[in-house]
C-alpha cells in the first residue's frame, strides 16, 4: 500500500516537471549521491523532490511512525483530546504520513485517535509541491485522513514559531545538514528557541549517525 502510494504520486509529479532538461535529473540524483556519501544537499531544483521522494520518503516514514505511535499514546494517557506536531524541515511530509498511517490503524483496529495537526515548515517549493502530491496519492490508497490536518509553513525552522492550545512536540527528522556539526552551540540556541517560540513538550530526533 505504502510502496503503491509513492509510486503513484512521484509518477504523477514526474510528470509536472516532465519538462525540465534531463540535466536537472541527472542533477537531482547527484545530490541524492551526495547526501548519501555524507555531504549536504541543494533542495531547490525543480526535480529534487521527486528523485527524493522515490529515494528516501519511505525511509524517513518508516521511524516516525513508531515516534508518532509513541507520542499518540502518551497524550492519550494523559488526558490530551489533540495534538500538534511541528515537523521542522518537513520535505516530502514524512511525519504527517507517519500521523495518517498511525491514526487510520489504530481506526482500523476499532479505536478513535485524537485529532492532530501537522505543521510542516519548509522553505523549499520544490519539496512541499511533491509533499502536497504524495498526500493526495496516499489519500487515494487509505481514505480521506479524517483528523489529520496540514499546515504549511513557507519558513526556515529556526524562524518557527506557534501558539497552539495542544500539546505541542516537535519532530526534527533528518533536519540538520552534515557541515551543521561545526556549529553546534548555534544549531542548540536556534533549537532551543524554537521550543520556547512554541512552547513545545519536547524534541523528537531521527538522524543518521554520522551527524
Amino acid at each position: 500500500l505504502i510502496d503503491r502510494a509513492i509510486a503513484r504520486g512521484c509518477r504523477a509529479h514526474s510528470e509536472e516537471v516532465g519538462s525540465w532538461p534531463h540535466f536537472e535529473w541527472e542533477q537531482s540524483l547527484e545530490e541524492l549521491g551526495r547526501l548519501s556519501d555524507s555531504r549536504d544537499t541543494f533542495y531547490d531544483r525543480p526535480t529534487i523532490g521527486v528523485a527524493y521522494g522515490l529515494w528516501y520518503h519511505a525511509r524517513r516514514v518508516n521511524p516516525l511512525v513508531s515516534e508518532v505511535e509513541r507520542i499518540v499514546r502518551q497524550e492519550a494517557d494523559t488526558g490530551s483530546h489533540s495534538l500538534t506536531l511541528v515537523d521542522l524541515g518537513s520535505g516530502t511530509g514524512a511525519t504527517s504520513w507517519a500521523v495518517a498511517l498511525v491514526t487510520w490503524a489504530i481506526r482500523q483496529a476499532g479505536g478513535t485517535p485524537p485529532p492532530v495537526d501537522v505543521h510542516e515548515v519548509e522553505s523549499s517549493t520544490f519539496m512541499r509541491r511533491t509533499s502536497s502530491v504524495l498526500w493526495d496519492s496516499l489519500e487515494q490508497e487509505i481514505g480521506p485522513v479524517d483528523g489529520v490536518r496540514r499546515h504549511d509553513v513557507y519558513v526556515s525552522w529556526p524562524e518557527m514559531s506557534l501558539d497552539a492550545n495542544e500539546s505541542t512536540w516537535l519532530i526534527a527528522s533528518y533536519l540538520l545538514d552534515h557541515t551543521d556539526r561545526h556549529r553546534r552551540d548555534e544549531i542548540m540556541k536556534s533549537l532551543c528557541q524554537v521550543v520556547d517560540n512554541c512552547s513545545a513538550k519536547g524534541v523528537i530526533f531521527t538522524v543518521s549517525q554520522k551527524k
